[in-house]
């Protein structure tokens, strides 16, 4: 009898294993599990995406707006604004817009290309003798920013305030922005 007691629970311990049931229903349950942690991470990473393209798309108009300001307070001799509308010079298509900042000698011209979606930033020499750009001063054009979709100076209070607004709109995908700041000149310059 003892021997048979003996035999049966080597026999029960050797058919302790899994059945196909229960790995079955382990499997299911891992599949679920699996499925739910690819939809939480996949989730997560479009939010992420989503709230890096406005991060993103902030610090450019961010950025954008402190090289401009800083040209700005430092005009010497004046500030003007060329829209689209007015005749440009040969260099410049006529679709173009400026912001020419005067200094004693050189300009900094500040061109909004909608074509492009794109601001640039052009420096030319000035002859001391004439004030007229020198024939080699043509500076080389940089980007300055980028997703731009609107760009609108405001000189209406820059001789009675010595203030100069700007108004940059972006747009990159669907996301929007607009930075809006007013500069004053550390200089009294006519506009």
């Amino acid at each position: 009898m003892k021997l048979l007691k003996r035999m049966n629970k080597s026999n029960s311990r050797k058919n302790s294993g899994f059945t196909l049931v229960e790995l079955v229903i382990v499997m299911a349950i891992m599949g679920i599990l699996g499925l739910a942690v690819a939809g939480f991470i996949g989730t997560s990473t479009k939010q992420y995406k989503y709230a890096s393209k406005d991060v993103d798309l902030q610090y450019e108009a961010q950025l954008t707006m402190n090289q401009i300001g800083d040209l700005i307070i430092e005009a010497q001799k004046g500030v003007k604004y060329e829209p689209a509308t007015v005749a440009a010079p040969v260099e410049v298509a006529s679709s173009d817009s400026k912001l020419i900042i005067y200094n004693k000698d050189c300009t900094y011209n500040i061109i909004y290309r909608p074509s492009e979606h794109k601001i640039y930033l052009r420096k030319d020499t000035l002859d001391p003798a004439t004030g007229a750009v020198k024939a080699d001063g043509q500076g080389k054009e940089s980007l300055m920013a980028e997703n731009v979709t609107g760009f609108t100076p405001d000189l209406s209070e820059a001789e009675s305030k010595n203030s100069v607004g700007i108004v940059v709109d972006f747009k990159a995908g669907d996301k929007k922005y607009t930075s809006k700041q007013n500069f004053t000149m550390r200089n009294k310059v006519p506009a």
